[in-house]
């Protein structure tokens, strides 16, 4: 047997006292025999009457600790050697494998004290059989994905909430306000040219203006809500709202100069007596002004969200009578009456009309608007364009069926009225484009709820 300081006579590495292999590369060493020292090279077998070695889970555990810190065969047995069943010493020699067989030669036996051991292959040569499967790191650290928003803002949704806003106020808000210091003289004067002074609110232009108006501001509403929920035909819904609040806003300003033109007119009246008029435009008219460019705004602002939407599966042939149906509704306003023309539409200061400047530019938004958005929205074949007509057509409806049925005190149609025609008047190619265009709008609706409940992925 070695002697401590020895070294391997093949890799010259020093021993350990009382080691049998080298450390570094396995060779016997010189001198160490079998574990009985039998010449003859046989293994002595275990006496019978010897207590077995037995190896305990809690060696095993032990084992698996002294392979991560390197440890040789002398080190183990004497470990094992230390250890004791029911009490009793383990004075027999360490056997690896049953104690029933011989030794395997086989079996490489070279010293473990180089191999180095990952925490995860130690835990698995720890762990029983029947211990549970432990969780990964990389499993550890993974989070579950979040579910997708339910309402989730956007660019239009934000344009909606602006455009509900400044149209509520316009509804609301004091239009014009128009004082006057004339004495009792010019009374009988300020009635024979209808002179009204006080406040002005947007139903004392017209008594249907209001309701149209508050039927843009919900149809904004909504279809911000409904964009921010994903729905493609709310961007729509927003673009068409917008549109026809532009429509109101600006017919509703033309209106306002009628009052204001008569009160320049009663201004210029010689008196004996000087007085003064004050016309003010208040937060009302300004709010109108900006509810109409918002509204123009979103129209524009809504197309990107059309050319997103590449769900073209509508009907085509209901989308082209759809899109007749709303250019007859767009015309109708245009159509003059026996004592009027066509230049009536667009010239001022005519013997026909002589609109203000002012009534002639909203009654073009108004048409023009209602045109872009029936015609489009059905040409689309798109949920989107379902959204656009819906909000283009509501409010011109309600002016002209509520016209045509003299619903109100001073109801309008839609463009104020017809070249040569009454304010309280309408054609009835208006009324019957309107309805046509709603009748076909909700026939293109069933069709696409229809489809939607086969394939409700993209609405």
């Amino acid at each position: 047997m070695e002697q401590p300081g020895a070294r391997c006579a093949s890799c010259e590495a020093e021993l350990t006292d009382g080691a049998r292999f080298c450390n570094r590369c396995g060779t016997a060493v010189e001198g160490s025999g079998p574990a009985n020292d039998d010449p003859t090279g046989e293994i002595a077998m275990p006496d019978a009457d010897a207590p077995t070695a037995l190896i305990t889970p809690d060696f095993e555990s032990l084992a698996a600790t002294h392979l991560i810190e390197s440890f040789d065969t002398d080190q183990l047995e004497r470990t094992a050697r230390s250890m004791t069943v029911d009490g009793t010493a383990l004075d027999a020699p360490l056997v690896w494998g049953d104690a029933d067989r011989p030794f395997d030669d086989t079996i490489d036996d070279t010293p473990v004290s180089g191999i180095s051991i990952e925490p995860d292959t130690t835990s698995a040569l720890a762990r029983g059989a029947d211990d549970p499967t432990p969780v990964t790191p990389t499993a550890r650290m993974q989070t579950p994905t979040a579910p997708t928003p339910l309402f989730r803002p956007t660019v239009m949704t934000a344009i909606g909430a602006v455009s509900v806003v400044a149209l509520l106020v316009a509804l609301t808000a004091d239009i014009i306000a128009i004082e006057t210091t004339a004495g009792p003289a010019m009374a009988e004067v300020a009635d024979s040219i209808g002179l009204r002074t006080g406040i002005w609110h947007l139903g004392d232009l017209a008594s249907n203006i209001t309701v149209a108006g508050l039927l843009a501001a919900i149809g904004l509403a909504i279809g911000a809500v409904a964009s921010a929920m994903g729905r493609s035909w709310g961007s729509g819904l927003i673009g068409g709202s917008g549109l026809s609040a532009a429509g109101v806003a600006g017919l509703a300003v033309g209106l306002v100069e009628y009052p204001i033109r008569v009160a320049t007119s009663f201004a210029s009246v010689g008196s004996a007596e000087p007085f003064t008029v004050t016309i003010t435009r208040d937060l009302g008219y300004w709010s109108l002004i900006a509810a109409g460019g918002i509204g123009v705004v979103a129209f524009f602002a809504s197309v990107n969200d059309m050319i997103i939407d590449r769900r073209n599966d509508l009907n085509p042939i209901v989308a082209a009578v759809g899109a007749l149906a709303a250019a007859i509704a767009a015309v109708g306003p245009m159509v003059p009456t026996a004592a009027g023309t066509w230049s009536t539409n667009w010239v001022i200061g005519t013997a026909e009309g002589d609109w203000p400047t002012a009534l002639l530019i909203g009654r073009g938004v108004q048409i023009t608007g209602l045109t872009i958005g029936g015609v489009l929205g059905f040409l689309s074949v798109r949920r989107f364009g379902l959204g656009m007509i819906a909000g283009t057509i509501a409010a011109p409806m309600w002016m002209a069926l509520t016209t045509w049925i003299a619903f109100g005190g001073s109801p309008i149609g839609p463009g104020h009225r017809n070249p040569g025609g009454s304010s309280s008047e309408v054609t009835g190619l208006t009324v019957v484009g309107v309805v046509a265009t709603a009748a076909v709008l909700a026939l293109a609706g069933a069709i696409a709820w229809d489809r939607d409940q086969h394939d409700p992925n993209l609405r």
